[in-house]
């Protein structure tokens, strides 16, 4: 007899929806109450940053560098010293993609602001460490913020 994810997840006292559950995302074994630190975790499961990403010291972009690149990301819009882009899907969905994209911000290392609300997820995407800035980085993050969207079925709205 064929067990469902849903039924597996409960018998194995897991989230369905836990992290864990996310593909390349690392699992963790519990200690106590609380999981490890990242930094304790085994090297082999660190993530490697994705080298159009990681940069030592982010350049923030001139405007019309900004409207260059917004120009070859459909859907994505500037928001003051972000750019944003907001897709609709059922809530449960929605909170699954903010996982993905997680997990992908976590390899890439560079993480975007994730708003949910009932069938809609929004991303919200700026450089920290160039002082609140649009950068390269933002860009190549929407893209792979857009091709996990794609994967899962999300409608940009």
């Amino acid at each position: 007899m064929r067990t469902s994810p849903e039924e597996r997840c409960l018998r194995e006292r897991r989230s369905y929806w836990s992290p864990s559950s996310v593909p390349g995302y690392p699992r963790t074994r519990r200690r106590g109450p609380t999981a490890p630190a990242a930094e304790n975790w085994p090297r082999s499961s660190r993530p490697s940053p994705d080298p159009e990403v990681a940069v030592s010291t982010p350049e923030p972009l001139a405007d019309d560098q900004i409207a260059e690149h917004l120009a070859a990301l459909p859907g994505w819009e500037r928001d003051g010293d972000a750019i944003t882009r907001t897709f609709k899907h059922s809530y449960h969905e929605t909170v699954h993609l903010a996982m993905y994209v997680a997990a992908k911000a976590r390899e890439v290392g560079h993480h975007p602001d994730i708003h949910i609300t009932w069938q809609r997820i929004r991303f919200a995407i700026t450089t920290h460490d160039a002082g609140h800035r649009i950068t390269e980085a933002d860009f190549a993050l929407a893209r792979h913020i857009d091709a996990i969207a794609v994967g899962h079925g999300a409608e940009p709205v």
